[in-house]
C-alpha cells in the first residue's frame, strides 16, 4: 500500500546561539530575489556614493527580519554591535543554507 507524507519545508538554523525557523516554500524564491535586487541597488548606490555602510546594515537588519522572524536581528546582536561584516557573514549563512536546502527538495 502506497502512503503519503507531507514533506517539512522547515529549516532550523542557529545563529549566534539563538535558534530560527524558515519556511521554505515556493514564495520565499520570490522574497529572496525581491532582496536581492534591493542588495543590488544598494552596492550600486554604494558605489556611486549616494549610500553608506550604515544603510547597508539597516537593509541587511529588514532582510533578516523579513526571512527569520520579527526582531530576529535584535537578538542576533544581542550581545554584539553590528558591524557591516558581521551583518554580511549573517546574511550570507542565511542565504546560503537556504540555497542549500531548497536544493535537497
Amino acid at each position: 500500500m502506497s502512503t503519503f507524507e507531507f514533506k517539512d519545508y522547515h529549516l532550523a538554523l542557529t545563529i549566534a546561539g539563538k535558534p530560527f525557523t524558515v519556511n521554505c516554500v515556493a514564495e520565499l524564491v520570490e522574497t529572496m530575489q525581491v532582496h536581492q535586487d534591493a542588495l543590488v541597488e544598494l552596492a550600486a548606490h554604494i558605489n556611486e556614493g549616494i549610500k553608506n555602510s550604515f544603510d547597508a546594515v539597516t537593509l541587511c537588519k529588514e532582510i533578516l527580519d523579513d526571512i527569520l522572524g520579527e526582531h530576529a536581528f535584535a537578538d542576533i546582536f544581542t550581545d554584539k554591535e553590528p558591524t557591516l561584516t558581521d551583518c554580511s557573514d549573517v546574511l550570507k549563512f542565511v542565504i546560503e543554507e537556504i540555497t542549500k536546502f531548497m536544493q535537497q527538495e
